[in-house]
């Protein structure tokens, strides 16, 4: 899975944290300002964000196919709109070979059934598999905190001095550290669904039931 793509308002993790938070983005949002106080029974308003982290599939997933006449291996790929992978529900069947294919479109899928007879259709559902991902059941992870830029550590030191400022500053810091690396021990003991969801689909993974227990049920096999 080598193609990711940026979401909007939000910036994935992986450049920054490594390639195990790969498909998690974090969305910061305005939620109010707030009076901090200062020395001297001085104040500065501030803003503070909701910092909020969640799984997101790539927009483009490669899969492999199996080998072709020169034993070389052919590669398939899914691609994935923004809104799709916001709303996390994902859908791979496996096609007669017991490989995985790309799924063919709502329209396509439409004309497809209706020129089929009834024992056909009956036939076709007993004997389809379909790998579903529910992502969207991955738990959210977030906390509210303030957002203090450089521009506005300057206008505390322009009020307060620049000893205030540089303590106001390591504290600072050291609480986003100290939430941040929260969310990254959330994280971490998580399954990684991404890594499993690869296997499974180049199919180095195959045990239905496994793969379900590992993913507590948001990878799973159906009709």
């Amino acid at each position: 899975m080598d193609y990711l793509e940026d979401i909007t308002g939000s910036d994935h993790l992986e450049p920054e944290w490594g390639e195990r938070f790969r498909s998690w983005y974090v969305t910061k949002t305005f939620e109010r300002k707030e009076k901090f106080p200062l020395p001297d029974d001085k104040n500065v308003e501030l803003d503070i964000f909701n910092f909020q982290y969640r799984f997101i599939l790539p927009a483009k997933i490669e899969f492999s196919r199996g080998l072709d006449g020169d034993g070389k291996i052919m590669y398939g790929i899914i691609s994935y709109s923004e809104a799709e992978r916001l709303l996390g529900v994902f859908r791979f069947p496996l096609d007669d070979n017991g490989f995985f294919s790309t799924p063919i479109s709502a329209n396509d899928t439409a004309n497809f059934i209706k020129n089929l007879s009834d024992d056909e259709l009956r036939e076709l559902i007993n004997r389809k598999k379909v790998l579903t991902f529910e992502a969207f059941r991955i738990p959210f992870f977030g906390f509210q905190f303030f957002n203090i830029s450089d521009s506005k550590f300057k206008v505390i030191e322009e009020i307060s001095g620049s000893n205030f400022t540089n303590s106001l500053r390591r504290s600072y810091d050291a609480e986003m550290a100290l939430r941040v690396e929260d969310i990254k021990s959330k994280i971490t003991v998580l399954p990684n669904y991404l890594l499993i969801l690869q296997n499974v689909l180049d199919l180095r993974w195959r045990y239905e039931k496994e793969i379900s227990t590992m993913t507590n049920g948001l990878i799973h096999f159906g009709a």
